[in-house]
């Protein structure tokens, strides 16, 4: 989904709103179901929303805390 997000749209607005019912909804649920609790699993979960972040032209050189901050998300973890 994340893929087909990054071809076609490449405005925030629009990217956000995408990322936010395709995807992001998918982790979230995927994090209360798996429970993660090694390190490792949490961070396989955390990396695809630190990629997608990275996929905003505006917000590439920021730390992913910064990302996240900008587009008022709360970390998976969270």
């Amino acid at each position: 989904m994340l893929g087909l997000i990054k071809r076609n749209f490449i405005y925030v607005t629009t990217f956000m709103k995408l990322y936010k019912s395709l995807v992001r909804s998918h982790l979230a649920y995927a994090n209360c179901i798996w429970s993660p609790y090694r390190r490792h699993l949490v961070k396989d979960l955390e990396n695809v929303e630190m990629k997608s972040s990275r996929l905003i032209p505006d917000m590439k050189n920021l730390k992913y805390e910064e990302r996240l901050r900008y587009l008022k998300l709360p970390t998976l973890k969270y």
